[in-house]
């Protein structure tokens, strides 16, 4: 991985550390959401309520895990219930840290409570992640792409 990426990286996450993980939740399949700081409600097309968006998302499209201190608490493939048991302990603990790792660029989010969820890609093709801030006018998303990491800027939907 090159230097410039993990520097972009580091200095975009840096502004995650002491966010709170306020509500996580799974779309499509098993793609993971985290949803961090303060929520917004947000509503579905039809009018019903939906997930509600962070001030900064944390998304894994498939392939997760996370980890306690001896194990693995849940994963991608894992039982709905042990879901609920890895959701239970990022939920309401604050970011301590994200790293990358692997030659491809794998995400490492570690929380106040030593525990860590982290992408995992098995199958062919990219690590599935991506970081979206909406904290400022220009919504932000950091993502693995051709196996770097790149950041995109686009006008916030918020109207910040």
């Amino acid at each position: 991985m090159r230097a410039a990426n993990t520097e972009l990286f580091l200095n975009f996450t840096r502004g995650l550390i002491g966010l709170p993980v306020s509500h996580v939740w799974t779309g499509h399949g098993s793609a993971l959401f985290l949803e961090l700081g303060k929520l917004t409600p947000m509503k579905k097309r039809d009018g019903r309520e939906a997930n509600p968006d962070g001030e900064v998302t944390v998304m894994i499209e498939w392939s997760w895990r996370i980890e306690g201190r001896k194990s693995i608490i849940c994963g991608s493939w894992s039982e709905d219930n042990d879901w609920l048991r890895g959701f239970a302990l990022l939920k309401d603990n604050t970011i301590a840290g994200a790293s990358l790792f692997g030659r491809l660029p794998e995400i490492d989010i570690s929380l106040s409570n030593d525990t860590r969820c982290l992408s995992f890609m098995t199958e062919k093709g990219q690590p599935q992640w991506a970081i979206i801030d909406r904290r400022s006018e220009v919504l932000q998303t950091l993502h693995s792409r051709n196996g770097l990491v790149e950041l995109e800027n686009s006008k916030s939907d918020r109207g910040v």
